[in-house]
């Protein structure tokens, strides 16, 4: 092999092989201290996952829905594997990873929605192949020894049969899970109700122990006054004073509202 083989190797190949390696990992992003969000640069269907620094060396990993094809940073998968595992809601592309992990934790709702320590996927699940995964028990069990100072439950409905909010203290961040986030908002899935959204947020407004959402898709995060314009657009869709197109990039018949996130879907009739 002659030098200028070697040089566009060195300067044509080899960069595009390094590109293609940190393509294949997930990406973080610190959004505060202590608290990490974590993406998959591969699969837009995969939502944010967060990453949290808990009390006595316990960390928390709120949602895992990133896909195969990506692989979890040296720097973070010890920390990953170690920690306990929650969830916003039971669709797939959150927990998708869960089949895989230990120390997963539900809220007292999800708990019941499992049948003992084995949760069935249910049928949307089954769709996108999401494996079983075993539960280790409730939230509430743990809450006491390593999350009651750091990490508090929030009740919220809206978005599935199985939403879950919780808020940590330290960062003074909310995790809503897929109730807001900027872009195709789902409301027409099985528990989706936009008035029981309004209600949440209002809920969610009138505390004043925080000052950030982390959002599941797109940006990691949004402010306080980013979930009341979001108020706002919903409460005209209920009042009937914005206008819709008709939608069927779902498969099914819908109406898409513009609001100033991105995008509400609902059914036709809601």
């Amino acid at each position: 092999m002659n030098k200028s083989t070697v040089l566009i190797c060195l300067f044509l190949f080899c960069p595009f092989i390094q590109v293609k390696s940190e393509q294949n990992l997930l990406v973080t992003e610190n959004i505060s201290d202590g608290l990490t969000c974590i993406k998959d640069p591969k699969d837009f269907e995969s939502s944010n996952s967060f990453l949290l620094k808990g009390n006595q060396d316990v960390d928390f990993l709120i949602d895992a829905g990133w896909s195969d094809k990506v692989k979890i940073p040296e720097n973070i998968r010890l920390t990953i594997e170690k920690s306990y595992k929650v969830t916003t809601h039971f669709h797939f592309d959150h927990i998708r990873q869960w089949y895989k992990m230990k120390n997963i934790f539900l809220t007292e709702q999800q708990y019941n929605a499992c049948e003992k320590k084995s949760c069935t996927p249910s049928r949307w699940q089954t769709i996108f192949k999401i494996e079983p995964f075993q539960v280790s028990g409730k939230l509430s069990e743990i809450q006491t020894e390593h999350l009651n100072t750091r990490l508090v439950t929030v009740s919220c409905r809206g978005h599935s049969q199985t939403d879950a909010c919780f808020l940590d203290k330290k960062t003074r961040t909310l995790f809503v899970g897929d109730l807001f986030y900027r872009g195709p908002m789902f409301h027409f899935l099985p528990g989706g109700n936009i008035q029981k959204t309004v209600e949440t947020f209002q809920s969610l407004l009138r505390r004043d122990d925080w000052d950030r959402i982390a959002l599941t898709h797109g940006d990691c995060s949004a402010d306080r006054a980013s979930l009341a314009m979001h108020i706002e657009d919903l409460s005209k869709i209920l009042q009937g004073k914005l206008n819709w197109t008709f939608n069927l990039d779902f498969w099914i018949p819908l109406r898409a509202y513009k609001v100033s996130a991105g995008y509400v879907l609902t059914h036709l009739v809601f």
